[in-house]
């Protein structure tokens, strides 16, 4: 707790912190830690753009399969899908009929792919996020939520404004932690979605478009480090992270983390 956090930030003996938590919590931790060097991990949201010229099939199939493996608890899971007003509608329903298929229950089970939640309070936290955005304007497309316990069914939210404060809080960071997903229209020229993503916040983005070098145009516009064209990542390890600027993709590599917490020294002869 908050008693035996702050004991182990003023130890002496402490000479290097982590933290996986929220933008609060780190801060506190800076407040206090000096200069003892800090690495930490906040949390985040994945974000998808679905061109007009997009492979549907492709982009449905691997928005479902990755936005709800482990379901949904995974920071690098794609929550949130910014879909070109051209194919909006089919995209939409194409996505509800592949999530109302999902096997929800037992993951011990044979052919479950959507089970229980870590803890019965992600669950309740869950509810509250869809009935927050709901009230906010979103249509619930797919999903009864809570169904017993931990176990959530997956929910397939639409119409959210893709600049929702409900959906990505100001100044904050959020994970669903949850089979959560949300669809939202855009229109014009998509390069405005560049102005939308925080790089403290959306850890990876996938552009789904047949038009590779447009897609390529706008990754190099995306004020974020880790873009993908017509895939979402399933791996985490060695995504960039650079903590100074407040700001973090995912974990460091092993070597990395290693050096990290390492101090040399040098031992030198003389002649």
């Amino acid at each position: 707790g908050e008693t035996t956090g702050q004991a182990i930030c003023r130890h002496p003996i402490v000479d290097h912190l982590s933290c996986y938590g929220g933008m609060v919590t780190i801060r506190s931790i800076r407040s206090v830690i000096g200069l003892i060097p800090l690495r930490f991990h906040h949390g985040g949201m994945s974000v998808c753009y679905v061109a007009g010229d997009a492979d549907l099939t492709k982009a449905v199939k691997t928005i479902v399969e990755q936005g709800f493996e482990n379901s949904g608890q995974t920071a690098i899971s794609a929550g949130a899908v910014f879909a070109d007003e051209s194919i909006y509608d089919e995209l939409v329903a194409r996505l509800a009929k592949a999530i109302e298929s999902l096997p929800v229950g037992n993951p011990e089970k044979e052919g479950t792919l959507i089970g229980p939640l870590t803890e019965a309070t992600r669950a309740v936290r869950a509810s509250r996020i869809v009935g927050d955005l709901v009230a906010s304007g979103a249509r619930q497309v797919v999903g009864t939520g809570i169904q017993e316990g931990n176990v959530f069914a997956p929910v397939l939210l639409a119409d959210i404004d893709p600049l929702s404060p409900v959906y990505f809080p100001p100044n904050a960071s959020r994970e669903l932690l949850a089979p959560i997903m949300g669809v939202s229209k855009i229109s014009g020229d998509p390069m405005k979605i560049a102005d939308w993503l925080d790089p403290r916040t959306q850890i990876a983005v996938t552009i789904f478009s047949e038009d590779v070098d447009r897609a390529t145009q706008l990754a190099a516009a995306l004020p974020v480090y880790n873009v993908h064209i017509n895939g979402i990542p399933t791996w985490r390890d060695g995504l960039l992270f650079n903590s100074q600027a407040g700001r973090r993709l995912g974990r460091r590599k092993s070597e990395q983390r290693v050096n990290d917490v390492t101090s040399l020294q040098d031992i030198v002869f003389h002649s």
